[in-house]
């Protein structure tokens, strides 16, 4: 596995105030891999968000083959 993930926190104005990122790059044994492909895998992401963040925005990169996959959504009050 060799994937990128990247945490960005946006502003109201649109714009980033943050993007942290953490790149896993590991080798599983098949027991292993069969686990995250069936329940996913927890990754620690520290995010200190800033005043005025409104929404957080997720991106998994994935280094080998440069396929993207992102998710977004409102950050609580």
């Amino acid at each position: 596995m060799n994937v990128s993930l990247y945490a960005s926190v946006y502003g109201s104005n649109g714009k980033s105030l943050v993007t942290p990122s953490i790149k896993v790059d590991r080798a599983f044994d098949s027991a292993t891999y069969q686990q995250i492909f069936d329940k996913g895998m927890m990754v620690p992401l520290d995010i200190d968000v800033p005043s005025g963040g409104m929404e957080l925005r997720l991106a998994v990169l994935d280094n080998k083959t440069g396929l993207i996959g992102t998710v977004s959504g409102p950050l609580g009050q």
